[in-house]
Parts: C-alpha cells; structure tokens; sequence
C-alpha cells in the first residue's frame, strides 16, 4: 500500500471535507502527504513548501504566482504545457512537465523582486535593480524577445525568468494579453509586445509588434500603472491616462489616450469592458454596465456612463482594487455577473458588492478570468472561483476530487 492509497471499503474522508467545501464551507489545510493527482500523487512530484509569508498575488488566466517577504516567487496552477508534450511554456517559471500544478512551487533562481504582474499566458517580475525579467508564452513579442520579420509568433517563449533588454529604472511592470509595459522611477513608462491595437500607441514595424522596449510619448509624472488585454492605463497628474483597445471614456473603440478626469489615484484596474481606480482613498470604475462591473448597482448593457462613478459602498478605506474586487478596511468585496467568482458561497452574480467570505485582514485583491485570489491575516493567500486547472492552490487535482468551482476561498498552501 502506498502512502496515498486507502484500504479498500474505507471512507474516503477527504473527499467528504472537499465535497462540504463545495457547499460553501471552507475548507480545511489538506495534510502535506495527502495532496493527490495524476500517478499516485502530486505531493511525490511537487513536495509541499515549507510556508511562506506573502506580500502580493497576481492571478493570470489558468495560474497564479506570489511575491514574498524574501522576495522570491511562488506559482501555481497550469503549467502552460501544449499539446506536445516535450514543449511547455513554463507559466510557473521552469519547465514543468506536468499540465497543472494545484499547490505553490518555487521559480528557481529568482531573487530579490519587488513587483510581480501575470497576464493570460506570461509573468513579469521587476528586481531590486530596476530590471525587468519575464518568462512564458513570448506571441506578439511581449516577453521583450524579437520575432522574425515574417512571423515565428511562437518563437522566443521562455520557461523561465529572462531579462528584459532595454529596460532600467522599472519600479512596477504590468501585463496586457498581448504586451507588457513597465513603469519607470523617472514616471515614464516603456512597453514592448504587440501594437495591433495600439498598445505601443502605434510606434511599431509593420509587423505590429516590438521586441524592444519603447518610450510612451505623452506619458510623463506617472505614479501608478495597469494593463489587461490590449489596453493601458497610467495615473499621471492630469487625470488617468488610457490607450490601447478597452473601456476608454465608455468606448471599446478608442485607440489613442484619452484622459479621465480622476486626480490622486493610488491604484488601477482593467477589464475587458470596466476600469476601476482608487481617487483619494475611494473605487471608482468607468466603462461598459453590461457585467456589472461598475460596481453600482448598473445591469443594463449601455455604454453609460461614460465618466467614472461610485462603486457602492466603497466610498473610503480602499487600499487594493482589481477587476471586479477591492479591499475594503481589510475586507474584500466582490461584484459583477458572474456569482461563481464573488466569494460569497453562491452562484448569483451581483451589480452592487458582496463580501467574500472566510478572508479578513486583507491587504490585496487580484483576479482574472476563471480565479481571485486575496492576501490576508498577515501573509496568507486565499483563492476562489474555477480550480479546472489548479489555480485555487488548495492542493486539490480536479481529476481525482471531480470538485472544480469552489465559491468560497480556499488557503493556498505553503503560506502562513
């Protein structure tokens, strides 16, 4: 018998305290020798760490990675493998050759980072030097790797950590789909990837894409800095200035910056259809209703209103914010339609904020397509929303639990 086999006809109690989570308990630390998975367990390949405390999370589209107080990283989640098998992207920041991994494991030989950004298929850090390093799936060139001039877009993915050439000064890096931009100690900003939708505000080749990081012209005085998709945004003295393809003044059009009228912001958040940023202390969100991601209440699908208003309840004591999530005074509140990734053990979505359960003494919220993940009571994490791919970080392989939604927060393992 295997230190992970049970004997035949015994309950599996596991499995009953995974299915009570489900029901919106959470749920309790699996053992660090009961974490299971394809070939008799993922703990025999992907030993459980030692803890950690965090500092910050960021959630990609199937992944998440942690920054630490030693300032090194942590991901977990999908591996970013393709179809064969040989070639992974390496998302968690080396070659794994497993296709997800639902528990934190180390990127080797990455140390001193004081900021971290994760996107779809691709993670940067920027280290104590003012470098930038990234690693993952390099399409549209957006790990700062050249592309051949006639094409190769697949050509240049890292699976782990890379340098940045052209890059000096950074003291945070932001992740769109498709391009990265770094902010600079200077406030300017430089970004490098695709341009298709003017993400490098059309400065590229006619290729639509650099390789080599590029100054934004107009972006100066910056102090904070946000991208997802195909768009950007940087808080500068005048307002909060957007480019690129997104919720630009109520517009999924607008391809040149436009400035909202938003003065002493201290955060920025982006969606597909909503941006949110945090003015003196207050969430404010601007862009599409659709979704529900105003945060106001606001379900209609029109593309008022088209300056930023007041997300509900959220008029003081905001100290992170992220696509459809703050936190609040040390409480994370969630909104929009979609109820599985709110947090608050249903599946009702909501237009006006709801309070995640389970996480208290938050410090920062971050959250993309399928997971949200929250860092609490001192350095723990704490996930919630679509574990198909390991993202939740519980140590749970959707494989063998058959579990995948989870709608209150799991603790990631490996942080205290």
């Amino acid at each position: 018998m295997t230190k992970n086999s049970r004997p035949e006809g015994a309950p599996n109690f596991a499995l009953l305290a995974l299915l009570l989570s489900a029901c919106s308990m959470p749920m309790p630390m699996p053992d660090a020798g009961r974490g299971r998975g394809y070939d008799g367990g993922i703990t025999d390949r992907f030993p459980v760490l030692p803890n950690a405390k965090a500092t910050k999370v960021v959630v990609g589209a199937t992944f998440a990675c942690a920054l630490t107080t030693t300032q090194t990283v942590r991901c977990w989640g999908a591996s970013g493998q393709t179809s064969d098998p040989t070639r992974p992207f390496g998302f968690l920041g080396s070659a794994v050759d497993f296709p997800r991994v639902p528990m934190p494991i180390d990127v080797p030989d990455l140390n001193g980072v004081i900021d971290i950004d994760a996107s779809v298929s691709h993670v940067c850090v920027v280290l104590g030097n003012g470098s930038v390093s990234c690693w993952g799936a390099n399409d549209w060139a957006k790990l700062g790797v050249e592309l051949p001039e006639d094409g190769g877009v697949r050509i240049g993915d890292r699976f782990t950590p890379q340098t940045v050439n052209g890059v000096s000064g950074a003291t945070k890096v932001v992740t769109g789909e498709r391009h990265t931009c770094a902010l600079l100690s200077s406030g300017g900003v430089k970004c490098w990837g695709g341009d298709f939708n003017s993400q490098l505000l059309n400065q590229s080749t006619e290729n639509m894409r650099s390789g080599r990081p590029l100054d934004m012209p107009g972006i100066t005085g910056a102090t904070e800095l946000a991208a997802y998709a195909s768009q950007t945004c940087a808080a500068v003295p005048t307002g909060v200035k957007c480019w690129g393809q997104g919720p630009v003044n109520g517009s999924t059009e607008a391809m040149a910056p436009f400035t909202v009228p938003l003065t002493g912001v201290t955060g920025l958040a982006i969606n597909r259809t909503a941006n949110c940023a945090i003015a003196a202390g207050a969430a404010k969100c601007w862009g599409q209703t659709d979704q529900g991601l105003l945060g106001n209440g606001s379900d209609t699908g029109e593309l008022e209103p088209r300056m930023p208003v007041q997300v509900s309840g959220a008029t003081q004591g905001v100290t992170s914010i992220t696509r459809q999530c703050a936190v609040i005074s040390g409480a994370v509140k969630c909104w929009g339609r979609d109820g599985r990734y709110l947090g608050n053990g249903t599946d009702k979505g909501s237009a006006l904020p709801v309070d995640v359960l389970a996480v208290s003494g938050a410090t920062q919220v971050s959250s993309n397509i399928e997971v949200s993940c929250a860092v609490a009571n001192g350095g723990q994490v704490w996930c919630w929303g679509d574990n198909l791919h390991g993202a939740v970080g519980n140590g749970i392989d959707v494989v063998e639990s058959g579990l995948r939604y989870f709608s209150t927060p799991q603790r990631v393992l490996s942080f205290e």
